[in-house]
């Protein structure tokens, strides 16, 4: 009765697995198995202002250089007026000059590379300049992620 006592007991505080192993019985399959969790390896690393130490900026462009939609993004323009076919400008909320840049045509059936950096003199913007597989620049409907850190 001694140990029946003793191993409800166990079972009852989640130790199946002890009470079974204590007296030479298997535990049935998944019964007190508890996965090993490593706090530190599950924590993810906090910035001071308890957010993930960045922030994502964006911009849709068209093709004329008009500002379709944006987070963060204030302005956009094009530079073809200028001579330079393909580039364009655009002018978020933020100092964006030690950020990170990505853009990409939306256009599927010609592919554009482009060319992105901070803008001189400018440090809310960002200069691009897209060009097809020749070398060609050329406009194109796109969309631009900037990644700062806070």
């Amino acid at each position: 009765m001694k140990h029946s006592l003793s191993r409800s007991l166990l079972a009852a505080a989640g130790g199946i697995l002890f009470a079974t192993a204590a007296f030479g019985q298997q535990p049935p399959p998944g019964a007190g198995v508890r996965p090993v969790v490593n706090p530190q390896a599950v924590a993810p690393q906090v910035a001071p202002d308890n957010g993930l130490g960045m922030a994502q900026l964006g911009a849709r462009v068209g093709a004329t250089g008009n500002l379709i939609s944006g987070a963060g993004a204030v302005s956009s323009r094009e530079f073809t007026s200028l001579g330079v076919v393909g580039g364009y400008e655009v002018i978020f909320n933020r100092n964006v000059t030690g950020c990170f840049y990505n853009a990409v045509s939306e256009d599927i059936n010609v592919p554009a590379i482009a060319a992105t950096q901070p803008r001189d003199a400018t440090p809310n913007g960002v200069f691009l300049r897209f060009r097809d597989a020749a070398g060609t620049g050329r406009q194109t409907q796109f969309y631009l992620t900037v990644f700062c850190a806070r």
